[in-house]
């Protein structure tokens, strides 16, 4: 089971007629269900909300169900929305997540955008996390 705490994506962007990108963040505090969307997972067992017990306050808690492939859930908050027509180019992506892994094996965990529908993940850059308690 992985148990996703604080989660927070900034995104770097060039303006338009500055010589340096304006950074733009987002963050998530509450992690409401309705501000979440999976648009792709393999033996996602839950995905949602908890009020208490994050860093502080509430979090989001993902569990998958460990089988013969390799689980996933693709997790997108619908209130990061960022339009480079009319904003700017992306020029870098910073992503920090704050988390507790409650299995044994571990997990990945990868930044995801989604653009005119098509989901990215960079699988050079993660965060690794083992529990070993």
């Amino acid at each position: 089971m992985t148990r996703l705490i604080c989660a927070s994506i900034a995104l770097i962007a060039l303006t338009a007629g500055e010589a340096m990108g304006a950074t733009i963040v987002f963050s998530d505090g509450t992690f409401n269900d309705s501000d979440w969307n999976v648009p792709a997972q393999l033996g996602l067992v839950f995905a949602g909300q908890r009020i208490t017990g994050g860093n502080p306050g509430s979090y989001r808690e993902v569990a998958l169900a460990v089988g013969q492939n390799a689980p996933f859930a693709a997790n997108l908050d619908r209130t990061f929305v960022y339009n480079p027509s009319t904003q700017g180019a992306v020029t870098g992506i910073t992503y920090n997540i704050d988390l507790i892994t409650t299995n044994a094996e571990g997990a990945g965990y990868f930044a995801l955008v989604q653009q005119d529908g098509i989901l990215y993940v960079d699988p050079n850059v993660n965060t690794m996390e083992r529990n070993y308690e």
